[in-house]
C-alpha cells in the first residue's frame, strides 16, 4: 500500500466521485489501484477498481491494523496473490503505476498472468470508473474472481 499522499489524490479520485463519499479521507492505493478510506466514524472503507465497489472492510482502525496481518483477508481484500503472481512475472512498478488487465475481466478478459499489465494509476483508474458508472447497475458488478 502506498500512502494517498503520494498521488494527485483529487484528479485520481475525480472519476470515482458518483461512488465515493465526499467525507471520505483517501489513506492508501494498492498495486491494483484500489483505494483505501477513512470515514469521520471511524471505519475504513475500500474501493475496488475492479469490482467498481465501495465497502466497509473495517470498523475502527485497529481493527484494520489487526486484519491486515492476514495474508488470506488481504488476498480477499486487496488481491494479494496477485501481485505475487505478477511480480514473478516481471512485472514492476515504478512509482505512480498500478497492475491493471490488458483485458479488463468484466469486459471477457481471462484472469490469467498473461492479462497483466502495468499501467499508470490514473488510467487503470479513470478507464474502468468511467465503465462502471455508465454500465453498471448502481456501481456494483459482480466480481469474476472472488469466490462468494
Amino acid at each position: 500500500m502506498t500512502p494517498a499522499e503520494a498521488f494527485d489524490v483529487e484528479d485520481l479520485l475525480e472519476p470515482w466521485r458518483w461512488l465515493v463519499p465526499s467525507a471520505a479521507t483517501p489513506l492508501f492505493i494498492s498495486v491494483f489501484g484500489d483505494w483505501v478510506f477513512g470515514s469521520p466514524d471511524g471505519s475504513l472503507w475500500a474501493l475496488s477498481v475492479l469490482e467498481g465497489t465501495y465497502s466497509q472492510i473495517a470498523s475502527t482502525g485497529a481493527e484494520y491494523n489487526r486484519l491486515k496481518s492476514s495474508f488470506e483477508w488481504l488476498d480477499n481484500t486487496f488481491m494479494a496473490g496477485w501481485q505475487v503472481i505478477a511480480h514473478r512475472h516481471g512485472l514492476v512498478l515504478a512509482f505512480y503505476e498500478c497492475i491493471g488487465w490488458k483485458i479488463h475481466p468484466k469486459l471477457g478478459g481471462p484472469i490469467s498472468k498473461e492479462n497483466l499489465e502495468v499501467s499508470t494509476c490514473v488510467c487503470t483508474n479513470t478507464s474502468w470508473a468511467n465503465f462502471i458508472s455508465r454500465y453498471s447497475n448502481a456501481g456494483t458488478v459482480e466480481s469474476p474472481w472472488r469466490a462468494r
